[in-house]
């Protein structure tokens, strides 16, 4: 359920359905093609597509997002061509995780990890006591951004940052390292969920690896500028100096630079 300005969505969207008086299909190029389809679902969609292809985040309205979502809920298996193989059904995903993280950025404590929201981001995950919320969030707008969409993901619910990493393995969803951004052969976007290990090295997060007792911190990309191999991300129970037991949900733009970062993972949009 949305705390915030998400509105609330009946979900009756299922594959196929027409949006607005039009039928759904797509182009020889991926994105959706005749004149018969809706001249709004078709710019909302390409909108979204563009933002998070080129990194370049940009407002838009939950109406808008709804009707891109049923023309990529309508051409799930659409590869469209990119340089970073992204799908249609990817970036409405991830920008919609993105737009939902952004309503929460003046969300703040009210004493030790408490707070009517920081709570409710908490009981997202049953989480025990008042702890650590970072990764409550993660999973709160993900499920917040599923749900709006008619949805399903498959982002872990999970209390425990470093269990992003693994839990998402479990879930078949994407996970790359720090490293293979910095070389070029992966690109983070809009909606991916970092991970970085405050206890201990990095590389307790690599395949086979033990977990226990290990501390981390965890939030979600906003967008990566590879020219400047700038990362910009919206987490929860940080601040302005970026403690991974902070007073808040704020964006960041530092991350990229931490010996503490170990990579990225990617959940997925599941259509219902």
């Amino acid at each position: 359920m949305s705390l915030r300005r998400t509105p609330g969505v009946i979900c009756q969207c299922q594959a196929g359905t027409p949006v607005d008086t039009g039928t759904l299909s797509l182009t020889s190029g991926g994105l959706p093609g005749p004149s018969r389809e809706s001249t709004a679902a078709r710019t909302a969609a390409s909108n979204i597509y563009e933002s998070v292809l080129n990194q370049t985040p940009v407002s838009m309205s939950w109406d808008s997002i709804r009707m891109a979502a049923q023309v990529a809920r309508s051409n799930a298996q659409a590869a469209i061509s990119s340089s970073i193989s992204l799908t249609l059904s990817e970036a409405v995903y991830g920008f919609a995780v993105r737009q939902v993280a952004e309503q929460y950025l003046d969300v703040r404590e009210h004493g030790s990890n408490r707070g009517p929201e920081v709570e409710a981001f908490q009981d997202t995950v049953n989480a025990p006591g008042h702890g650590a919320w970072c990764a409550a969030f993660v999973s709160h707008c993900h499920f917040e951004a599923a749900n709006f969409l008619c949805a399903s993901t498959t982002c872990p619910r999970t209390f425990r940052a470093v269990m992003m990493i693994f839990e998402g393995r479990d879930a078949a969803n994407l996970t790359f390292s720090k490293q293979s951004v910095l070389d070029g052969s992966r690109l983070p976007i809009a909606g991916d969920v970092f991970v970085m290990v405050t206890q201990g090295s990095v590389r307790a997060l690599n395949p086979g690896q033990p977990t226990a007792r290990r501390r981390g911190h965890t939030g979600m990309v906003v967008s990566y500028n590879a020219a400047t191999s700038t990362l910009t991300t919206i987490e929860g129970n940080t601040d302005p100096g970026g403690s991974r037991d902070g007073d808040g949900v704020y964006m960041r733009s530092d991350r990229m630079g931490s010996n503490q970062l170990w990579g990225f993972m990617r959940p997925r949009v599941v259509w219902n």
